[in-house]
């Protein structure tokens, strides 16, 4: 799992002021990298291919996440930009590579929640959603599903 974010181990997002400047940031208990695995691997587990993608190092996927971030200026927003590459040369099933993009916007211009009244909680949930849905198009792939079977 590669983080080329640009930002720190941790870094996830900030409520911002009115002039852009970070009031609140959001940081995660491990690092993004970290947290990004254990999201692949519990959907993993819910789809009941943990057993199978764990078996072999080539079925494991190789994750460049360039992008994932959350931010708060009136409205939230979050956004997740990942590089997936799955290769199974054990089944003969090539190199799969495919760009998981996702992004959620939450709330209204016009609000009372914002800036120092903001609480980071909103924001941690808008992040979690656009992560599973990242995670759930790159595991609901046919190809990739197929792949993992033989």
């Amino acid at each position: 799992m590669a983080d080329t974010r640009g930002h720190g181990a941790h870094w996830l997002g900030a409520i911002r002021g009115g002039l852009g400047n970070p009031l609140k940031t959001l940081e995660t208990a491990g690092p993004v990298g970290a947290v990004v695995r254990a999201a692949i691997a519990a959907g993993l587990a819910a789809r009941g291919m943990a057993a199978t993608a764990g078996t072999a190092a080539a079925g494991r996927p190789s994750i460049t996440i360039l992008r994932f971030d959350c931010n708060q200026v009136a409205r939230k927003e979050a956004h997740i930009d990942l590089d997936v590459r799955f290769a199974f040369p054990e089944t003969g099933a090539g190199l799969r590579r495919r760009r998981i993009v996702a992004d959620r916007g939450a709330g209204s211009v016009i609000t009372f929640d914002a800036g120092i009244c903001a609480g980071v909680e909103d924001l941690r949930a808008l992040a979690n959603a656009v992560l599973q849905e990242a995670v759930d198009r790159m595991l609901d792939d046919p190809a990739l599903a197929t792949a993992l079977a033989a």
